[in-house]
């Protein structure tokens, strides 16, 4: 093996008027898992500069050399591939600036790897190789990495100069990159080695300091089950001096933000700075009212000073899926009680003793719909399940009132799990008055459950203490979560969700041809407006034989499974019932099946979302799309790349959007699937209406005004900038780096409500072409302002 040595060193400029600070910073691969394809920086920490992780992009990484950062996949040719390289970024934290003096390189190459390689820069967004090297080798623009003899062999400390390179002075981002190329072989191993060592001074601009915690929510942290939201509030501690105005804050399309606890809630919200600090906390919930499925979001906070500085927060949340429950609203036509006596009323399939209780039609003692329950209040007036809840209860709600001027007394919810043997209060006792109100308690428990509102204490009187129970609704507690499994069964597992074991059906006849043992059936109940998946691990499975299998909408589809784990997908717009089993010998007959799934609907953002799912995958290449204005396969044409295949024995679920409609009509889509010896297949075709004007004609009018997506995105060299008006008026689209300083302004007048863009070509307000990165695009117009981010990768 060949070794040539890379190593860095950074240096800063001196900016007058404020102190320096030296840094020595080190990226260490003389650790035993350096060979990763995104290594952290291992260093010590810099006050004022973010070093981000050194990466391989575009290239696989080899785990053959201890204490290296090697790579396979370089390109074979005379010229470097720009999307294949190695390299890292440093960013300056708000109110610093840094500047790059020179760079000392240690790279490695095994016989067989890459015998040319150039250094890149982000100031001119890669577009030439550096020049200003130093040292008696023979390294320039492009440098030769020998093919030794003696695998000892290896060069270090090869200088790149950039002290007086424009663009890495005084500067606050920079990202640099190894482009090596050449290679004799394929996979020719080449890369890294040893260390990458930084060293240089970073100083103050005496601008804004600005800082927030946490910068990150993990998943899970807002969340809720429907129909019920928002979620829970959390803070966001931030602290900033040197403010030359106030701090805005920035919800997105699903977490909106507010300065105090308790609300006003809403997209955006601000903090005045005094005397140029703030020290407050902003406050955070995902919005109530979202479909099923996870939301992964960033928030920003934005000063707005001349200069300006830009902060955000990531925001992981989940709506676990479509809600699933058993509710009571004495609206059934067989739900009738006029009378006090005893008696058993059968309430939305569940039998209850009604006993000292009727169900009130007279509006006045009404709480909604046309009927509510009144209970007496004395004696054993109560009303009682007979029977169990089967699928177990997330949450109990139901709203209560005073009947007329009675003497109002303590009452209770109790639950019990043992049929009817021994109750439990749950929450605590509620009081009746003459407004109506909520009794609302979690209690998250799986599995068989009846519940009963009485009086807290009997008393032997025959005084009415009358209240009026109305909408008793209990959410089911789902066996399986997004985040939950069930206990094992048999030694298999089962993640994923929502779903709840379904103890009212009975496991039907598993087909099969010969002798089979069935480990495990179970019938499930899915919930979800989205896909839902489970994943179904073994720990082990002592038969070589060993199948697994599911049912749905009648039809059962089976897979072989000796060992490890697969995926089990489903995606339904609603509830389904499925059962799932599993065994081994005599794996039972299957209906040859490519695809379990393959749908086109309209988003959102009136775009077409194409969506598939293969239950496994053998030798396939990719997939292509194909659309046509008409129902003739004949005429579709191809849109998009082949969408490469995974390969796995696991469920896959393919989603791409089609964003390049402009014209109404009905469109349909096939789906080609391609295998490695070139034969294909066709599956579809899935068809949507799409409009961009209304009913009779003339152009729709947008019901809100907001900012949408950038398209592409990431982009190179030119994104389309949409928004839309619900009213005319005047727009401002102001586009930001990454340190918040703002690069480019557009101004435009509308005199009508409608659908806009505005083309920007990736240059600043002088025409110069801005270097790769995340910019902040954001949109004023009136009260509303709105906030998105885009990537610039050239």
């Amino acid at each position: 093996m060949k070794k040539l040595g890379l190593f860095v060193l950074l240096a800063f400029a001196v900016a007058a008027g404020f102190a320096q600070t030296q840094f020595i910073a080190v990226y260490d691969f003389a650790i035993d898992d350096s060979n990763v394809q995104s290594f952290l920086y291992n260093g010590d920490p810099i006050t004022g500069i973010t070093m981000g992780p050194m990466v391989k992009q575009g290239v696989e990484t080899v785990d053959y050399y201890p204490y290296s950062f090697y790579a396979k996949g370089w390109p074979l040719s005379t010229t470097p591939d720009l999307n294949k390289y190695m390299g890292f970024t440093m960013t300056a934290q708000p109110g610093y600036t840094f500047s790059i003096d020179r760079i000392y390189f240690n790279t490695g190459s095994f016989p067989g790897g890459t015998q040319r390689a150039q250094c890149r820069g982000s100031a001119d967004g890669f577009a030439n190789p550096f020049d200003s090297y130093t040292r008696s080798y023979t390294w320039g623009i492009d440098w030769e990495l020998r093919t030794p003899t003696d695998y000892g062999h290896r060069i270090d400390r090869a200088i790149l100069d950039l002290s007086g390179v424009a663009g890495y002075q005084n500067t606050g981002y920079c990202d640099l990159r190894m482009y090596m190329y050449e290679s004799m072989q394929a996979d020719g191993k080449s890369g890294f080695w040893d260390k990458v060592m930084i060293i240089g001074t970073v100083q103050s601009t005496g601008g804004p300091s600005l800082s927030s915690t946490p910068s990150y929510f993990a998943a899970h942290n807002f969340g809720y089950t429907l129909p019920y939201g928002t979620s829970t509030v959390k803070s966001i501690a931030v602290t900033a001096s040197g403010l030359t105005g106030p701090l805005q804050i920035f919800g997105t399309k699903n977490y909106e933000v507010a300065t105090d606890a308790a609300g006003p809630f809403g997209p955006t919200a601000e903090i005045p700075h005094t005397t140029g600090s703030v020290n407050q906390n902003v406050y955070v919930r995902l919005k109530e009212g979202l479909e099923w499925g996870t939301y992964h979001e960033e928030i920003v906070m934005l000063h707005s000073s001349a200069t300006g500085y830009a902060l955000g927060a990531i925001c992981n949340g989940a709506v676990e899926g479509s809600w699933h429950g058993y509710v009571v609203g004495f609206e059934g036509t067989n739900e009738t009680k006029p009378l006090y006596d005893p008696g058993t009323v059968t309430l939305n399939g569940i039998d209850w003793d009604m006993s000292y209780a009727n169900i009130e039609t007279d509006p006045n003692y009404v709480i909604s719909g046309t009927r509510s329950a009144v209970l007496l209040g004395y004696g054993q007036s109560s009303m009682t399940m007979l029977d169990d809840h089967l699928e177990g209860c997330e949450q109990v709600r139901f709203t209560h009132r005073a009947y007329g001027n009675d003497t109002q007394v303590p009452w209770v919810l109790e639950y019990c799990r043992d049929a009817g043997t021994n109750w439990i209060q749950a929450g605590t006792s509620f009081t009746a008055s003459s407004t109506a109100k909520d009794f609302y308690v979690n209690l998250k428990l799986t599995g068989h459950i009846r519940f009963r509102i009485r009086r807290e204490t009997p008393d032997a009187s025959t005084d009415n203490h009358r209240i009026i129970i109305d909408d008793f609704t209990t959410g089911c507690a789902h066996d399986i979560f997004h985040s939950g499994s069930v206990p094992p069964i048999q030694q298999h597992y089962f993640e994923g969700g929502p779903a709840s074991i379904n103890r009212r059906a009975t496991p039907s006849v598993i087909p099969n041809a010969e002798p089979q043992e069935i480990i495990m059936h179970l019938c499930l109940i899915v919930h979800g407006t989205g896909g839902s998946g489970f994943n179904v691990y073994a720990d082990y499975i002592p038969y070589p034989d060993g199948w697994i299998g599911f049912k749905q909408a009648g039809q059962w589809y089976f897979f072989d499974y000796s060992e490890g784990s697969i995926f089990l997908s489903f995606y339904e717009l609603r509830s389904m019932e499925i059962e799932v089993a599993a065994g081994y010998g005599g794996r039972p007959d299957t209906v040859p099946v490519t695809l379990s799934h393959f749908s086109a609907a309209m988003t959102a953002e009136n775009y077409v979302q194409l969506t598939w799912i293969s239950q496994t995958e053998t030798n396939v290449l990719g997939y292509n799309v194909y659309r046509s204005a008409d129902n003739n396969l004949s005429s579709a044409m191809q849109i998009c790349p082949m969408i490469a295949a995974t390969n796995t024995s696991q469920s896959q679920t393919y989603i791409h959007v089609d964003k390049d409609l402009v014209e109404d009509g009905t469109y349909y889509y096939w789906l080609q699937n391609v295998d490695l010896d070139g034969t294909t297949g066709f599956h579809g075709p899935a068809s949507v209406i799409f409009t961009v004007t209304g009913e009779d004609g003339s152009p729709s009018i947008p019901k809100v005004t907001k900012l949408e997506d950038a398209y592409p995105n990431p982009f190179n060299p030119n994104t389309t900038i949409r928004y839309q008006l619900e009213s005319p008026g005047k727009v401002k689209i102001d586009i930001y780096n990454q340190r918040g300083q703002l690069v480019r302004s557009f101004s435009q007048s509308h005199d009508a409500a409608g659908y806009y863009s505005i083309l920007w070509d990736g240059c600043d307000s002088s025409g110069r072409a801005l270097a790769s990165g995340v910019y902040l695009y954001r949109m004023t117009s009136g009260q509303y302002s709105g906030v998105k981010k885009m990537v610039l990768q050239k």
